[in-house]
């Protein structure tokens, strides 16, 4: 418990949005590579390092630049 009794994250309880349609199943009914995959990993890591830096959570925005890069190196490797 937090301060005042207060949960200390209370976001933690509120579930995560799925990933969007277009990158869960293409058109013709598949799965995304791997590449696809990571690529929009990255792209979301990466808005996550801006909210991060903005709240100067320096040591989580710098952990979130790591798996940011590795996603992006996953998205440009040819599997």
């Amino acid at each position: 418990m937090g301060v005042h009794g207060k949960s200390p994250n209370p976001r933690r309880s509120v579930s995560v949005k799925s990933i969007s349609s277009d990158t869960s199943l293409s058109a013709f009914g598949t799965a995304p590579s791997p590449q696809e995959t990571a690529a929009y990993i990255a792209e979301i890591v990466g808005e996550l390092v801006v909210m991060a830096k903005g709240a100067n959570l320096v040591f989580v925005a710098h952990l979130l630049a790591m798996a940011q890069a590795e996603a992006e190196h996953v998205a440009d490797s040819v599997i």
